[in-house]
Parts: C-alpha cells; sequence; structure tokens
C-alpha cells in the first residue's frame, strides 16, 4: 500500500502553479481522484503515484511512503 505526505503533496502542487484542476489536465488524472488523494479519502495506486511524481518533477520518497502489509 501506498501512504502519501498529503500537505506536502499539496504544496508542492500550488508551488508549482498548479490548481487541482489544471493538474488534473495536465497529468490525465481525474481532478475527483487528486481531491481524495490530498484529502486521504484515497491511497493512489503506484502508477497513479509515479505519475503524480512526474508532472511534479519530484522524487518519489518526497511525497509518498509505503505502508506494510503484515500476515
Amino acid at each position: 500500500m501506498i501512504g502519501v505526505y498529503r500537505d506536502r503533496l499539496r504544496d508542492v502542487r500550488v508551488k508549482s502553479g498548479y490548481s487541482q484542476r489544471q493538474f488534473a489536465i495536465k497529468s490525465g488524472l481525474s481532478q475527483s481522484l487528486i481531491s481524495a488523494i490530498e484529502s486521504g479519502d484515497r491511497r493512489p495506486a503506484p502508477q497513479t503515484a509515479l505519475k503524480i511524481c512526474e508532472v511534479l518533477s519530484v522524487e518519489w520518497d518526497n511525497l509518498f511512503f509505503t505502508i506494510g502489509v503484515y500476515k
């Protein structure tokens, strides 16, 4: 599972000059998904997290972390 540094994600997006809508268009993701990830309502799939990092030009571990799943 992937965890999100929500405040950091929002801050980086805003400092990059993107509204949620603009970021959705640039990334090809839905605005509702971006909102849900930033609010903590949803966790991104790995490919979604990578896309977000690519568009924002940041390293993965600046915005996301791995949550271990133990059995």
